[in-house]
């Protein structure tokens, strides 16, 4: 019920909704990873550990990535709401900051099959251009996957989800 509360870091005015992403992030650091690990045998180590999401799951899953990289080292944020707050991830998160290396590896992606996808795309090329000249390696460090023709929707992110997948956690 509060996923436009907890999939964003910031409130949002135009949307009257957001800023408790930190919380949300805190919760699956405190509570989901420590339960997962109980129950399976799983490598939840930094270098093993990714975060994934789309839409807004893609914009928590990019800001978790970027400000807690001790804990996330593979982040995929797949046709994220980038346009939340007036842009604030590309306009204030990471001009302001820069993970220490080594460097989380992220995967971002987006669509042109609609106004909106093309400025996702937009913002999504921006933020992979700033990402590069703060010294991420392009196709190692961050990756960008345009999806020509494709919307805002499952029904495209699915059948691209291996793309991610497989740039994340190469063989």
């Amino acid at each position: 019920d509060d996923r436009m509360d907890e999939y964003t870091y910031i409130y949002d005015p135009s949307e009257g909704a957001g800023g408790k992403g930190d919380l949300y992030l805190d919760w699956i650091e405190s509570t989901l990873i420590p339960l997962v690990q109980s129950e399976f045998r799983v490598d939840i180590s930094r270098d093993t550990l990714g975060i994934m999401g789309s839409s807004l799951g893609g914009l928590i899953s990019c800001y978790g990535g970027w400000t807690r990289p001790t804990i996330y080292g593979k982040v995929g944020c797949m046709s994220s709401s980038f346009w939340w707050d007036e842009n604030d991830f590309q306009n204030n998160v990471v001009p302001k900051s820069t993970p220490n290396a080594p460097h989380p590896v992220f995967y971002m992606d987006s669509g042109t099959g609609s106004v909106g996808e093309k400025q996702c795309t937009m913002y999504t090329t921006n933020i992979h251009e700033q990402m590069v000249s703060k010294g991420f390696a392009p196709g190692e460090e961050v990756f960008q996957y345009v999806d020509e023709g494709a919307t805002h929707s499952e029904t495209y992110w699915g059948p691209r989800l291996h793309i991610g997948i497989e740039d994340l956690y190469p063989a």
